[in-house]
C-alpha cells in the first residue's frame, strides 16, 4: 500500500508534494469531466434551447402571477401555518385541504419559519418544474432513440399549458409531479437491471416512491404501474422460474420500503376514518355529494360522460363548455391541459379586472381566448396523436418484453382511469373535479408518445401532411402559453 504522505520523500520530494499530485490529477479528471459535459451539451443544442424556453416560461410565472392565484391557496396556507403552529401533522378533517398527505406542507412550513416570504414562495414549485423538466428530458434521452422524437416529446414537454401553470403554484402539485417523475425512472431502470443488481437501485426507488406518496395519494399510480410491469415480466419472461423469482424480489423491497416509509400515515387514515385515501368530499364536503352517493357508483354518469365530445370546447374553451347542459370528460381534460379552462389568471391578470368577457368570475381579453383557441384544436390533435402512438408503443414493448418501457407506458392509463375514477364517484364538475394539472404527473410517456408520432410522420413522403399537422398543433399549443407568459403573438390573436 502506498502512503500518500510520504509519497515522493525518497526521490528528495516534500511528504505534500505526494498529496498534491495526486490532487492534481483529480483536478484533471475534474476537468475533462467538465469538458465532457460541455461538449454532450453542444451537442444538444436544440435540446438546451428548448430546456430553456420552459425554463423562461416557467420562471416567468414570478413576474405576473400571484403566488394566492394558484388553486385554493388559502385553504392551503392554512395546512402550513396549522403545521407550523402544532408541529404536527393535523387531522384529515380539520380543514378543508388538510386531507392531503402532509410532506409539501411541512417543507412549507419550514420555510415559513426560515423567513421565507409569501411572494418568494411562488420559486418553490418553479424549481421543482424545472427540476421535473430536466428528469423528462434524461427519461427521453434514455428510452427514445430518434432524436426527432426527442426533440418534440421535450418541447411539448416545455410548453404545456397546465405544466407552466402549475409550476407556479404554491401547493402540492409541482413536487408531486417531480417525485413521481423520479420515481418511474428509477422503476423503469430497475427493469435493465439483472435482478442480483436492481437491489440497491429499489430501495432507493422505494424511498423516492415513499416520499412521493407523502406527497399527494396520486403516486399510488406508479406503485400500480410497477407492480403491473413486474408481474408482466414474471409472466412474460422467457427465463428460468428461477430467474424471474430472483427478478421480482428487488421490486418486492421497492414496494416495502415504500410501505415503512408511507404506511405510518395512511393507517391512520384508516384508522379514523375506515379507508387508505380520502379526499374533501369525504370528510367536510360530504354534503356536496350526499345526493349523488345515494346512486349505485356506475349510473352516476351516463355514457356519454366517457365517449361523448362536444366541438363546442373549440369556440370556448372554457368552464361550461362540455359541462352544460351534458357534462363530458375528455373535452375537459384534454382541454384543460393545454388552457387554462378554469380561467385561474395564467395570463396574469388580476382575477377583478374588468375586461370585456368574464368566465367563473375571473378577467378575459378577446386575445387570449383567440390564443386559448389555437390551444385547444392544437391540443386535441396532439391528444389524439399521442393516445395511438401510446397504443403503438406498447405493442411494440410487449413484442420486445421491453419492461422498463413498458413500466413508464402503464403509467398514462392507471392515470386516466383515476382522473376519471375520482369524477364519476364525485360528479359535481362545478368543483373543478377534471383539471388537466390532476393529471401532469403521469403525462411524461405521453409527451414521449407525441413525440414517436412526429418521428413516425416525418419517415416518408406521404406522411409529411401528418408531420405538418402536428408541428403546427405544437405551434398552436406553444402560441397559447408564450402569448399567455410572455405577451409574444406567435399566430394572430387580434380581432
Amino acid at each position: 500500500m502506498v502512503n500518500l504522505d510520504n509519497y515522493g520523500a525518497e526521490e528528495g520530494r516534500r511528504p505534500d508534494q505526494g498529496r498534491r499530485f495526486m490532487s492534481s490529477i483529480g483536478s484533471v479528471k475534474a476537468v475533462e469531466a467538465l469538458r465532457g459535459a460541455l461538449r454532450l451539451l453542444k451537442a444538444r443544442a436544440p435540446e438546451l434551447f428548448i430546456f430553456w424556453v420552459g425554463l423562461l416560461l416557467r420562471v416567468s410565472m414570478s413576474w405576473n402571477f400571484k403566488p394566492t392565484w394558484a388553486y385554493d391557496y388559502w385553504n392551503h396556507v392554512e395546512v402550513a401555518k396549522w403545521m407550523l403552529e402544532h408541529h404536527a401533522v393535523p387531522p384529515s378533517d380539520a380543514m378543508r385541504e388538510s386531507f392531503h398527505p402532509p410532506l409539501f406542507y411541512a417543507l412549507w412550513a419550514t420555510l415559513m419559519k426560515l423567513g421565507v416570504s409569501e411572494k418568494a414562495m411562488i420559486f418553490v414549485p418553479i424549481v421543482f418544474g424545472t427540476l421535473r423538466l430536466a428528469l423528462i428530458w434524461l427519461g427521453l434521452e434514455l428510452y427514445v432513440k430518434d432524436r426527432s422524437a426527442r426533440l418534440a416529446g421535450l418541447a411539448l414537454a416545455a410548453v404545456c399549458g397546465a405544466s407552466v401553470h402549475l409550476d407556479g403554484m404554491v401547493y402540492p402539485e409541482a413536487l408531486n409531479n417531480l417525485l413521481t417523475t423520479a420515481s418511474m425512472l428509477l422503476g423503469a431502470a430497475l427493469f435493465r437491471r439483472q435482478p442480483r443488481k436492481r437491489w440497491r437501485l429499489a430501495a432507493v426507488a422505494g424511498v423516492v416512491l415513499a416520499l412521493s406518496m407523502l406527497t399527494k395519494i396520486s403516486a399510488v399510480v406508479v406503485v400500480l404501474a410497477l407492480g403491473t410491469t413486474a408481474l408482466l415480466e414474471f409472466l412474460l419472461a422467457r427465463r428460468r422460474i428461477r430467474f424471474r423469482i430472483a427478478a421480482a424480489l428487488p421490486l418486492a423491497l421497492t414496494f416495502g420500503v415504500c410501505a415503512l416509509g408511507c404506511g405510518w400515515y395512511f393507517a391512520r387514515n384508516l384508522v379514523e376514518h375506515h379507508a387508505l385515501f380520502v379526499t374533501s368530499f369525504d370528510l367536510g364536503e360530504s354534503v356536496f355529494v350526499a345526493e349523488s352517493n345515494k346512486i349505485p357508483y356506475f349510473l352516476r354518469r351516463p355514457a356519454d360522460y366517457v365517449f361523448g365530445w362536444t366541438p363546442a370546447i373549440f369556440y370556448f374553451p372554457y368552464f361550461g363548455s362540455a359541462i352544460e347542459p351534458r357534462p363530458q370528460f375528455f373535452p375537459v381534460a384534454v382541454v384543460s391541459t393545454f388552457v387554462d379552462y378554469w380561467n385561474y389568471s395564467f395570463f396574469g391578470l388580476e382575477h377583478l379586472v374588468q375586461t370585456p368577457l368574464h368566465v367563473s368570475d375571473g378577467s378575459l381579453l378577446p386575445d387570449v381566448l383567440r390564443a386559448s383557441q389555437y390551444g385547444a384544436l392544437g391540443g386535441t390533435v396532439i391528444f389524439v396523436a399521442s393516445t395511438v402512438a401510446w397504443v403503438c408503443a406498447v405493442v411494440v414493448a410487449l413484442r420486445r418484453k421491453a419492461f422498463a418501457e413498458l413500466s413508464l407506458l402503464l403509467v398514462p392509463p392507471f392515470m386516466l382511469l383515476s382522473a376519471l375514477h375520482f369524477a364519476v364517484k364525485y360528479p359535481v364538475d362545478r368543483y373543478g373535479v377534471v383539471k388537466g394539472v390532476y393529471i401532469q404527473f403521469g403525462a411524461p410517456a405521453l409527451f414521449a408518445a407525441f413525440g414517436l408520432a412526429v418521428s413516425w410522420s416525418r419517415k416518408k413522403a406521404d406522411r409529411w401532411p401528418l408531420f405538418g399537422l402536428l408541428l403546427a398543433s405544437l405551434w398552436c399549443v406553444a402560441t397559447y402559453t408564450v402569448y399567455c407568459r410572455l405577451r409574444i403573438p406567435m399566430l394572430p390573436v387580434g380581432s
